[in-house]
Order: C-alpha cells, then structure tokens, then sequence
C-alpha cells in the first residue's frame, strides 16, 4: 500500500494537507470524506474556503469542492425522494 492522495484546504493561510490517503481508497470515500469537511468547516481548527483531492504522483487534482455538486443527508434533494423519518426508511421500502 502507498501514500497516493491528499486532501488539502485553502485557508486565508494557503494551502494545507489535512489528510493522505492510500491507493486502495475509492475517490467516492474521500469525496465523502472531503465534502464533510467542507460542510462541517468546524471541525477544521482553520475552516476552509476550499478543498481539493489530489494525486500526490502527477499533481492532478481528481476533486475540488468548487465544482462539486452538494450530496448527503443535509440535501434538500433528500426530502423528496421519500424518506420517512419516523419509520427510518424510504416510504416505497417501509
């Protein structure tokens, strides 16, 4: 296993790698990973204006908060897609 990507925000400092990530993790595990971040900006001792996922062999960046669409349980898509809360599941599965 090798040390293949980082992930790195931009502050009012610079850039700054927050964490790495081995060649056998998904891009999908560290968008989720970056994007939670990036929503979450409070859990970053500096909040961040942006974050990238890059390819520490060739320096190309495979993700970047900028041009992400927003995705998870806080998306006001989620609400229309049927999940019921009080049952815990999605209405058409209950």
């Amino acid at each position: 296993m090798a040390t293949k990507y980082s992930c790195d925000i931009h502050t009012e400092d610079g850039w700054e790698s927050i964490a790495l990530f081995s060649d056998k993790v998904s891009l999908d595990a560290m968008q989720a990973f970056a994007w939670e971040q990036f929503e979450r900006g409070n859990s970053l001792s500096a909040p961040c204006d942006s974050i990238v996922i890059t390819d520490m062999d060739t320096g190309e960046i495979l993700w970047d908060s900028n041009d992400a669409v927003d995705y998870g349980p806080d998306d006001d898509d989620y609400d229309e897609m049927g999940f019921d809360p009080y049952e815990g599941c999605y209405t058409y599965d209950c």
